[in-house]
């Protein structure tokens, strides 16, 4: 007996349990296949989504930047593949501008125009601040702040109307012209076609107030100082992914690729007292930070 036990201990396993231990790793051999096919499959996806950000042109959209200064915004719409129609009224400044752009200006990717946007057409006196030519203005209130030395000089300016007119309406419209932000939001209202985002520096939640008397219906407020708490998504949401590091002189994100959530008008204009501006006009925010303004028509925005 004890023999036949050995025996059969010696024995290989039967037909079917050498069947079952060959069925069973066969099942795991096709189980790793597909998981290498799944991982394979999400390289595939990722490499096609970063050829699309990198390389192929997004919908000819334009941006109109209202307010180029030194150019540090246009320069980053147009890496991101937008036509841009760009308004300096600083002549000085609108020099160095074709200069710096003359290669997409040749291309027709950059309309330069060194002209104001105001209320009435016409030559109007441009207070050209000499100690920060971002405060220059054909406000003179904004121009001369402070007791800085300015010049005086003549610009041609155009209404928004005849901008709009000639340029057609655009995708986003940043505005960033010291005291005549009220003025270009003035125009826009009661028009049918408005930009589907645009962005304003704050004066006051009247900023609010004026962009959602114009039909813009959500809102964001971002600051200008600490623009990299936002980081830009990957794959972009607007245009061409753009690896960009953003400083105090230029704008930021806008559109889809801001950060957070959008808030209704009654949402926006709450915060925007208890965090950055009284009621009456009392700047309660950080001390070294100012902000935009961004809104959007869309009625189910992103929350990213």
């Amino acid at each position: 007996m004890l023999h036949d036990r050995i025996e059969s201990v010696k024995r290989p396993p039967s037909n079917l349990e050498h069947d079952r231990a060959r069925d069973s790793q066969r099942i795991s051999d096709v189980q790793q296949s597909v998981l290498k096919i799944e991982g394979m499959l999400r390289e595939i996806l990722a490499a096609q989504g970063r050829f699309e950000s990198q390389f192929c042109q997004p919908p000819q959209r334009t941006v109109f930047d209202v307010g180029v200064n030194h150019g540090e915004d246009s320069r980053f719409y147009l890496d991101k593949g937008f036509i841009v129609v760009g308004i300096e009224a600083n002549p000085i400044i609108a020099e160095e501008l074709k200069s710096g752009f003359a290669a997409d200006i040749a291309e027709g990717r950059f309309v330069l125009l060194n002209i104001g946007i105001w209320s009435d057409e016409g030559t109007l006196p441009f207070y050209r601040n000499l100690a920060n030519d971002h405060w220059s203005s054909f406000d003179k209130n904004y121009g001369c702040r402070d007791g800085t030395p300015y010049e005086e000089i003549g610009v041609p300016c155009i209404t928004p109307e005849q901008l709009f007119a000639r340029y057609g309406i655009p995708y986003y419209l940043k505005i960033d012209v010291e005291g005549a932000d009220r003025i270009i939001l003035q125009h826009l209202a009661g028009r049918a076609d408005l930009p589907i985002y645009i962005s304003v520096e704050e004066y006051g939640f009247a900023a609010i107030d004026d962009l959602n008397k114009v039909g813009y219906r959500y809102f964001k407020i971002r600051p200008q100082r600490r623009k990299n708490d936002f980081a830009l998504p990957y794959p972009a949401k607007e245009g061409l992914f753009v690896d960009r590091t953003f400083t105090g002189r230029d704008s930021g994100p806008f559109g889809r690729e801001l950060g957070g959530r959008w808030m209704d008008y009654t949402t926006a204009r709450k915060w925007f007292i208890e965090n950055i501006r009284t009621e009456n006009g009392t700047y309660i925010g950080p001390s070294d930070e100012w902000y935009d303004v961004h809104a959007t028509t869309e009625l189910a925005p992103s929350s990213t």
